[in-house]
């Protein structure tokens, strides 16, 4: 999942709002006031440059209102005050659930409300596919799993300063959500009632899950000590480690949120 809604800020009512058009073509229940739940990822300035990159990204809910026969998301009122926005701003938020609907689960897609195309392509070469996949899996926030939503937390910030070029502070984040991983989702893992029961109809089914748990464990001790100064590395892992580094993380992070 999910849309990522791209569009222009507009003084409407006395509201600052921005348009859902095209995304109401695609959920028509958001014009019934369902609940938006989003995330704030970019802002942008009426001469398209960045004002303010959300690191990590901020839950964000709009309020779904019609207008003229339009349908619009309205800004909070301190969040207008707050970031000092103007007619013309470009707000850029990933949608995650329309009332109980999820949007797009198995996808991301970009909405362009506002025909901007330049900050379209900006998107992709700023998130690439590896930074797509790790919207994907925002739905683990929403899901009420603490564990693997800290570990995204993580892992969405590091990201968002390996694409600033901020490497040394991209590494100590991708370290944390590999911790996470380590000491607070993999030893629950065994512990569920799901993979307790299957010893009752298969004890080789139940070993070859440990065996594969012990080398996913191995590979996350790997992983940390890859990322940590004084392992692998006497100084910061280099570019190409840390982005080998948020592949396996992610991979292992889709990984358990399909079994735990």
């Amino acid at each position: 999942m999910p849309a990522i809604l791209l569009g222009s800020i507009e003084y409407k009512g006395y509201e600052w709002v921005i348009s859902a058009r095209k995304l109401a073509e695609y959920f028509p229940s958001i014009g019934y006031n369902n609940k938006v739940e989003a995330y704030l990822l970019e802002l942008y300035n009426e001469e398209r440059k960045l004002v303010h990159r959300f690191k990590p990204p901020c839950k964000f809910e709009p309020s779904p209102v019609t207008s003229g026969g339009a349908q619009y998301l309205k800004l909070p009122s301190d969040f207008a005050s707050k970031h000092g926005i103007a007619n013309g701003y470009h707000l850029i938020l990933l949608i995650t659930m329309i009332g109980n609907h999820v949007v797009f689960p198995y996808e991301v897609r970009v909405i362009q409300e506002a025909y901007v195309n330049d900050l379209a392509k900006r998107l992709e070469e700023c998130y690439g596919s590896l930074g797509f996949s790790i919207l994907k899996l925002f739905h683990l926030i929403d899901e009420g799993r603490p564990e693997l939503a800290k570990a995204m937390q993580y892992l969405v910030d590091g990201y968002h300063r390996y694409v600033d070029g901020d490497i040394e502070g991209s590494i100590p984040q991708l370290r944390n959500a590999v911790q996470v991983l380590r000491n607070e989702i993999l030893s629950k893992v065994q512990e569920l009632e799901g993979y307790k029961s299957l010893k009752k109809y298969s004890e080789k089914l139940i070993e070859h899950l440990d065996g594969m748990l012990e080398h996913m464990s191995g590979m996350i001790k790997t992983l940390y000590s890859i990322l940590s100064i004084g392992g692998t590395h006497p100084s910061p892992p280099p570019r190409e480690c840390a982005l080998l580094a948020f592949k396996i993380t992610l991979s292992i992070i889709e990984y358990l949120a399909k079994i735990a």
